[in-house]
C-alpha cells in the first residue's frame, strides 16, 4: 500500500496539479501493531530516499494543531542524501509572530515590532529558542525519530528550527516574500494579519482560536503544495502515532477541513503530504469531520491503495471523502508459526532444552488470541520463559497466571515477549495484560461489568446483563467495545475449525452479529474464574452464569414456539455446565437422545452449543487426567450414558484452547462420535462426518 501511495498513477491526477494524496487512518484495538507498522514504513521512506516524519501523539492533550504541524515540519527538513528538503517559510513565520511579545493593543505599534522582528536576526534567534511554542515543539521531535531524550538531541533540533526560520525570513528573498504575500491574501497589509492572528491567539475565544489553528495548518499545506510545484514527482509522509487523542484529533480535522476548502476553490496545485496516521478507536468516535463506515467501509491491508481510495474520493467529493480507513488483522495460524519459529530460534542459543518446536501450540495460542500481535507475543514468551521442570504445554496453560517482571523507569510497557521473564512480581500476566488493553478506555466498574458481557452466550439477547452495567448501561458498554475496536465479526473459538486467518474489528453492517475480541473475552473469564467481577459473594464465577442460566429459563418459559423454548432451554444449560459442571446438561442430552422425534443434526445442535460452555477447571493436570476426574461420577451408569458423559465432559475441555492447548482430546472426542454413531438409530453417517472434523 506504501509502495502505491509513494508513486501514484499520474493518470488519476485529473490535470490539476499532480495526484491527491489521502489521510490512511490504520485502525485497531490496543496492542494490534499499529506502531509497529510506522515504524516500518518509516524504514521504507528512508530506503526510498523520501521526507518522512513521525511523531507520536499519545497523551498530548494541549498540543495545538500548529505546533504538531511545526514539529512535523522540522522532522521534514532534515537533510537526506541527493534530495533537497523541503521549506516552511509559512509556517514559521507565522509560528514566530504567534510567540513573539507584541502589543495587542495598538496595532501601528504591533506592525512594527514584527517588522523588527522580520529584519532583528539576533531577536529573531532568541525567539526561537526561548518560546512556549518552541518548547511544545521540542516536546513533541526526539520521540518522533526514536531517540533519547536529551540535551544534545534538543540542541540539535533547536538549530534546526533556528536554521529554519532564518532561510525561511532572512536569507531568501523568494521565501521571505512569498511568506509576506500568504499572510497578506486578504489585507493590504500582511503584518496586519499577523498581528491579528497574534491577538486572537493570546486573547481570542475559541472560534477565533481555532482560526489560527486553520492558519496554521493551511500555511503547513501551502509549504507543502510549493515543494510539490517544484518537485512534481516528491511525496513527503507524516506518520502520527495515536491520531487518536486530543491533539491529532484537533489536527486532522482542522488540516483536512483547510485542505477541502482549499480544494473547493477551483483548479490549483494539490499538496505533497501522504498522512499515515493510527487510531484505537473508530475515527467517528474522535473525529467531527470522519465519515461513517456506510459512506466509506474501512479496507483490510490486501484491498488497500491509491486507485482503490481514488474511486472513493470521486463518488463522496467531500472532507470525508479525505478519509482512508484500513483495518489491521491479526496474525493468521501462518503468521503465528512463523513469529513462534523465530523466538524459538532466538531462545536456543540461550536454552536449547527448553526451546523445542511450539508447532503443535499455535493453534491453540491462535484460538485464544485470535491472532493479536501483542497477545501472541506475550503467550509464547511465557512458554518461551517457563521454568526448566514446565513442559510446554503445562506453560501455555498456565501462561496467564506467571508473574510478570516490570522494569520500571523509562520503560513502562516491555516487550511482552521479556514480560514474564527476570525478577517475578505479585502482578500477572493476565492482570497486566488486561490493564494494558483497557487502560484509557474503560473505568474500572466498566471492566468489572465487562465480564458478564464474557460471560454471556450472546450478550445481545440477555436482559440480566443491564444491571451489570450500573455506570453507563448496557448499550453505552457495547458501544464502547464497539468504539474501541474490541469487537470482532468472526472469532476462532470453533475446534473444529482450523483458524486461518486472524481476527479483524468489526465494522457494522447490516444482518451480521459481533463477539468480543478473542484475547479480550480469554483475559475477562481468566479475571472472572479468579475471583474478579461485579457483585458480591465468594464466587462470581458461578454466580453470574446462575442468573445468566435463570434469565434464559425464564425466556424460555414464555417462548411462543417449541424451537425458540428448545434454542433458549439449551442456552440456560450451558451457562449451567460453566456453574454447576456435567450433571444437568448430560441429563437433557441423553433425554435428547432417548427422544424418537430428535433426529442426529438436531442432537448434535445442542451437544456443540452446550459444551462450548467456559469452564475454570483446574490448570495443573494433564487434560486426559482432567477428563477422568470429570467422567469419574459416571462410573455406575450405563455403558451408553457413560460414553455420553465422557463425551461431553471430553470436548468441553477441547473447546476451551488453554485447558488443552496440544490438542490431545481432539482424537478421543472422534472416536467416541463415532461409537455413538453406531449406537444412532438413524443418521449415523452424520456422527462420523462430524467426527472427522477433530482429525
Amino acid at each position: 500500500m506504501l509502495e502505491e501511495f509513494l508513486a501514484p498513477d499520474d493518470a488519476l491526477a485529473g490535470g490539476r496539479g499532480g495526484p491527491e494524496l489521502p489521510l490512511v487512518v490504520l485502525l485497531g484495538p490496543r496492542g494490534s501493531g499499529k506502531s509497529a507498522v510506522l515504524r516500518r514504513m518509516q524504514e521504507r521512506c528512508r530506503e526510498h530516499v523520501v521526507p518522512v516524519a513521525r511523531l507520536d501523539l499519545d497523551g498530548r492533550e494541549q498540543t495545538s494543531p500548529g505546533h504538531v504541524a511545526s514539529a512535523l515540519a522540522f522532522a521534514l527538513a532534515q537533510r537526506l542524501d541527493g534530495v533537497p528538503s523541503p521549506f516552511f517559510p509559512r509556517l514559521l513565520l507565522g509560528q514566530l509572530v504567534l510567540d513573539a511579545e507584541l502589543d495587542r493593543g495598538d496595532p501601528a505599534r504591533a506592525r512594527k515590532q514584527i517588522e523588527s522582528l522580520l529584519r532583528n536576526r539576533r531577536e529573531r534567534h532568541d525567539h526561537a529558542w526561548d518560546s512556549e511554542g518552541m518548547s511544545e515543539v521540542l516536546g513533541l521531535l526526539p520521540a518522533a525519530n526514536g531517540l533519547p531524550v536529551t540535551s544534545s538531541v534538543a540542541m540539535a533540533v533547536g538549530g534546526l528550527a533556528v536554521r529554519g526560520l532564518e532561510v525561511a525570513i532572512g536569507t531568501s528573498k523568494k521565501q521571505h516574500r512569498a511568506a509576506l504575500d500568504w499572510y497578506g491574501r486578504d489585507t493590504a497589509d500582511p503584518r496586519d494579519a499577523l498581528a491579528t492572528l497574534h491577538r486572537y491567539w493570546h486573547d481570542g475565544d475559541p472560534n477565533e482560536r481555532r482560526s489560527v489553528d486553520e492558519a496554521q495548518c493551511g500555511a503547513f499545506l501551502a509549504d507543502m503544495r510549493a515543494y510539490r510545484a517544484e518537485r512534481r514527482s516528491r511525496v513527503c509522509v507524516a506518520l502520527l502515532d495515536n491520531a487518536d487523542s486530543p491533539a491529532g484529533a484537533g489536527f486532522l480535522d482542522t488540516l483536512i477541513r483547510v485542505r477541502e476548502a482549499w480544494d473547493m476553490t477551483g483548479p490549483r496545485d494539490r499538496d505533497s503530504l501522504l498522512i499515515v496516521a493510527t487510531s484505537r478507536r473508530r475515527p467517528r468516535a474522535w473525529s467531527a469531520v470522519a465519515p461513517s463506515e456506510d459512506q466509506v467501509p474501512p479496507r483490510l491491508p490486501d484491498q488497500a491503495g491509491h486507485a482503490d481510495w481514488a474511486g472513493i474520493r470521486r463518488e463522496l467529493n467531500s472532507d470525508g471523502s479525505w478519509w482512508y480507513p484500513v483495518l489491521l488483522r491479526g496474525f493468521g495460524l501462518g503468521d503465528l508459526d512463523a513469529v513462534a519459529a523465530v523466538e524459538t530460534r532466538r531462545a536456543r542459543a540461550d536454552a536449547p532444552e527448553r526451546a523445542a518446536t511450539l508447532t503443535d501450540l499455535t493453534a491453540a495460542v491462535h484460538r485464544a488470541t485470535g491472532g493479536h500481535p501483542w497477545a501472541v507475543r506475550a503467550v509464547i514468551g511465557a512458554v518461551l520463559n517457563r521454568d526448566g521442570d514446565t513442559s510446554r504445554a503445562d506453560a501455555l496453560r498456565r501462561s496467564l497466571d506467571r508473574p510478570v517482571h516490570l522494569p520500571g523507569g523509562d520503560h513502562p510497557d516491555p516487550d511482552p515477549l521479556t514480560v514474564t521473564a527476570g525478577e517475578p512480581t505479585s502482578l500477572t500476566l493476565g492482570e497486566y495484560a488486561l490493564d494494558r488493553m483497557l487502560r484509557g478506555a474503560f473505568e474500572p466498574p466498566e471492566v468489572a461489568a465487562l465480564t458478564g458481557l464474557a460471560a454471556a452466550w450472546d450478550p445481545h439477547d440477555s436482559a440480566e446483563l443491564g444491571r451489570w452495567a450500573p455506570m453507563t448501561g448496557l448499550p453505552q458498554l457495547y458501544q464502547k467495545l464497539k468504539d474501541h475496536l474490541w469487537l470482532v465479526e468472526d472469532a476462532p473459538g470453533d475446534p473444529r475449525r482450523r483458524p486461518n486467518r486472524g481476527t479483524v474489528a468489526f465494522i457494522p453492517q447490516p444482518g451480521r452479529a459481533s463477539h468480543i475480541h478473542p484475547w479480550l473475552r480469554t483475559l475477562l473469564l481468566h479475571r472472572l474464574a479468579r475471583g474478579g467481577g461485579e457483585g458480591d459473594g465468594a464466587d462470581p464465577w458461578r454466580r453470574m452464569h446462575q442468573e445468566l442460566r435463570q434469565d434464559y429459563q425464564r425466556e424460555a418459559a414464555t417462548a411462543r414456539d417449541e424451537a425458540g423454548r428448545r434454542r433458549l432451554a439449551v442456552r440456560a444449560l450451558h451457562h449451567q455446565l460453566a456453574a454447576d459442571g456435567l450433571g444437568d446438561p448430560v441429563a437433557h442430552l441423553i433425554r435428547r437422545w432417548d427422544d424418537r422425534d430428535i433426529g442426529a443434526a438436531a442432537w448434535l445442535e445442542d451437544f456443540n452449543a452446550l459444551t462450548a460452555a467456559p469452564n475454570r477447571l483446574p490448570r495443573l493436570s494433564e487434560p486426559r487426567v482432567v477428563l477422568d476426574q470429570l467422567t469419574a461420577p459416571a462410573a455406575d451408569l450405563s455403558e451408553l450414558h457413560r460414553l455420553l458423559w465422557r463425551l461431553t465432559a471430553a470436548r468441553w475441555l477441547l473447546c476451551d484452547p488453554m485447558a488443552d492447548p496440544a490438542g490431545d482430546l481432539r482424537g478421543p472426542v472422534g472416536d467416541l462420535l463415532r461409537t455413538l454413531g453406531a449406537y444412532s438409530r438413524a443418521g449415523f453417517q452424520l456422527f462420523y462426518d462430524e467426527a472427522d472434523k477433530y482429525r
